[in-house]
């Protein structure tokens, strides 16, 4: 086999809905896609009420947000923000939040929010950066429930992916797939073989991740 690389860095639980004050697991209700045309629309699976928002429309949100000057380039809720979008910005538990839904569920995004979303992208687009430096990327695979449902331009704009991350691709359930690959015992001793001649970088010791990670926590 080719050489290989492999890192994991904590990217904290901002992805997985949890500590956001909208945010949620997969459900009927939840918000999986945010999108923009002279005002907000959020899609959810059912088609119901937004009952929270996912983690794939959080990163619709930033590019959104971003592109709008809703926020600037900190993630800082701007003080003059157009007009059509100042009855939005609303104090939610004591912090200035920008209101995307009101009715049986109040679909907010606070400045706590947008703190957290941060670290969480920045870990990624630092990894990535480093894995990527010196590279030809051919291509870029992106899976799991986070990585399959990625608008990647948006994931882009707002540095969650590098621009080196080319020709990406966004594919369902690769995990499962991966693992029920173990299954079979010549498929397995190949996957050793590949686990032997990998290079596991720590990107704790990597320096060039410390400069991506502060660059990555601006839009």
């Amino acid at each position: 086999c080719g050489h290989l690389e492999c890192t994991s860095v904590p990217a904290g639980s901002a992805f997985e809905g949890v500590g956001l004050f909208s945010g949620s697991g997969y459900t009927e209700g939840s918000v999986v896609r945010v999108l923009f045309d002279r005002d907000f629309k959020l899609l959810t699976p059912s088609g119901k009420e937004p009952e929270g928002i996912c983690a794939t429309a959080y990163i619709d949100i930033l590019a959104i947000f971003k592109r709008l000057k809703i926020l600037d380039s900190q993630g800082i809720f701007q003080e003059k923000v157009p007009t059509a979008f100042k009855g939005r910005l609303k104090t939610v538990e004591g912090q200035k939040s920008f209101v995307l839904h009101e009715g049986e569920n109040l679909i907010a995004v606070t400045q706590e929010d947008i703190k957290k979303l941060l670290f969480s992208k920045s870990a990624v687009y630092s990894a990535a950066s480093v894995i990527c430096k010196n590279k030809q990327v051919k291509k870029t695979v992106l899976t799991g429930s986070l990585g399959a449902g990625i608008v990647t331009v948006n994931a882009k704009s707002i540095k969650l992916l590098p621009e080196c991350a080319v020709n990406v691709e966004c594919k369902k359930g690769l995990p499962v797939i991966g693992a029920s690959f173990m299954l079979d015992e010549k498929v397995f001793s190949q996957a050793v073989t590949v686990k032997e001649n990998a290079r596991v970088l720590n990107m704790g010791e990597v320096k060039e991740f410390s400069e991506k990670f502060i660059e990555g926590l601006e839009l």
